[in-house]
């Protein structure tokens, strides 16, 4: 039991919420924990969700019902918010969904293993600014399990549903990306942070954190596992863009990304239907990603979250919008 990584529960009716607290207080680091038909049912395990959020912080997949229906909700969940070229990034489609998709059960090694994965869309020119794509690639990529290193993108499993509409939790953790509108072949330029809701009295705060500083936050709370070497590395690659030509051509070990980029680029040809499956340069500029700034990444994250924010009806508990304030960096 202490080796374990993975424990299946499934299948037993005995097995309550209590067992579920129990087995986490002696086992708390979990790569995946199933908990199919058993006693814990949907609204048990909501409410352990709401109640008890950090049994889960070294727990980087769960599989339940609850977590593939659409009304789960986490106050420990992880947010993700993105836009291109002053547009958010929508799920669920136009005209539904909403900026901001929320993961409920994660890890730091799971979240930039993801995030890699949606930078990869997010920072290519053959994925900028379409819309109906990334409404449905990055919700896949942030509903994926974590991968044992070295298993592909294409390999992945799928344990819950990351969640549209999803409200945001004072001292909860966003991760906020924007591309600028840059010129198509140029350095894909924009801003960057992971970002922490704080609450000051009546007032809302706001920390901003590079990567570095997120896993060292990761640390303190106890959160684990983080991600490896090669993963850290990878993210850091993206945001600095060395390398599109390095992606395809020399692969990361270790990194379980391998083979996103090309299969993001065939599906985006194939649903435009007049693109050349063959592909084109694999060159890319410097790039211009850096981190966002404490007043800017403010600003990021009230239009997302204002009810008015192009059409988004989400928000945030007990905010009150201007009264958000920036508690540093």
């Amino acid at each position: 039991m202490n080796d374990a990584r993975i424990i299946i529960l499934s299948h037993s009716s005995v097995v309550t919420v209590e067992h579920v607290r129990a087995l986490l207080a002696v086992k708390p680091e979990i790569d995946r924990l199933e908990l199919l038909d058993t006693g814990v049912t949907n609204d048990a395990f909501s409410s352990l969700l709401k109640t008890d959020p950090d049994i889960f912080k070294c727990v980087s997949d769960v599989v339940h019902h609850h977590l593939v229906s659409s009304r789960h909700t986490n106050p420990g969940s992880f947010h993700v918010i993105a836009s291109q070229a002053g547009s958010y990034v929508r799920y669920g489609g136009r005209g539904s969904g909403g900026n901001i998709q929320s993961i409920p059960i994660w890890t730091p090694a799971k979240i930039i293993q993801n995030l890699i994965d949606i930078l990869k869309m997010l920072v290519t020119d053959d994925l900028a600014s379409m819309e109906p794509t990334q409404s449905i690639l990055i919700p896949a990529a942030l509903s994926a399990g974590l991968r044992k290193p070295g298993t592909s993108w294409n390999d992945r499993t799928v344990p819950m549903v990351a969640r549209d509409r999803g409200r945001v939790h004072h001292g909860g953790w966003m991760f906020l990306f924007n591309r600028a509108n840059t010129p198509r072949g140029s350095a894909p330029g924009g801003k960057y942070a992971f970002v922490r809701l704080l609450t000051d009295q009546d007032c809302q705060a706001v920390d901003v954190f590079d990567l570095n500083g997120f896993l060292e936050e990761m640390k303190k709370e106890g959160r684990a596992p983080l991600p490896s070497t090669e993963a850290v590395k990878d993210f850091e690659d993206i945001m600095a863009n060395r390398g599109k030509n390095q992606e395809n051509n020399k692969k990361t070990e270790g990194s379980g990304t391998e083979g996103a980029p090309q299969t993001m680029e065939h599906i985006m040809r194939f649903l435009m239907a007049g693109m050349n499956m063959g592909g084109g340069s694999t060159d890319a500029p410097k790039s211009g990603v850096s981190l966002f700034d404490a007043d800017s990444a403010t600003k990021f994250v009230l239009k997302s979250i204002a009810p008015n924010a192009e059409g988004n009806s989400q928000g945030m508990e007990g905010m009150r919008g201007p009264r958000i304030v920036l508690a540093g960096n």
